[in-house]
């Protein structure tokens, strides 16, 4: 066994205290996103067959984060619009969307976006945006060795 192998059980033991949290997170990453939804999306936001992967992975790295920790809140780095597209495709389908939180975050994930907040506030937005990278370092803390994702792809142009 390897080190890294190793200090990753370490955080997953830490951070995911009972086998049921890698399980969970096991058939968060294999859950099937219905096609009629990532249909919806390409129709309706002209997304290109050959991102629909990565938005995919990018949604559920974002999403992710929930899981890891229920009661922070995160921000969503505004470089990755098609994850927020795929997002707003799926409230659509409230029954779907809401089947989806319950099952793998045990409530249901508002969507809240930063030009509806009234007073916005540029030191909470900095706030939640540190959550948001610190959730998907601890992310890869834990399961990088088993779900190999680029999670940088999602801060790609956020210094």
């Amino acid at each position: 066994m390897s080190l890294r192998y190793k200090l990753n059980r370490v955080f997953r033991d830490v951070f995911c205290k009972v086998d049921s949290q890698e399980k969970l997170f096991d058939d968060f990453m294999n859950f099937e996103i219905p096609s009629y939804i990532i249909d919806r999306l390409q129709k309706d936001y002209n997304v290109p067959d050959e991102k629909i992967e990565q938005i995919v992975i990018d949604f559920k790295l974002y999403f992710s984060l929930f899981i890891i920790s229920e009661r922070k809140v995160y921000a969503m780095p505004g470089n990755i619009k098609e994850v927020d597209d795929l997002w707003h495709v799926y409230l659509l389908y409230t029954n779907e969307y809401s089947f989806f939180c319950n099952k793998f975050f045990g409530r249901f994930i508002r969507h809240i976006p930063d030009n509806s907040v009234v007073g916005f506030n540029q030191e909470l937005a900095n706030s939640n945006m540190k959550n948001t990278w610190d959730g998907l370092v601890m992310f890869k803390n834990l399961y990088d060795y088993k779900y190999d994702f680029d999670f940088l792809n999602l801060f790609n142009n956020i210094k």
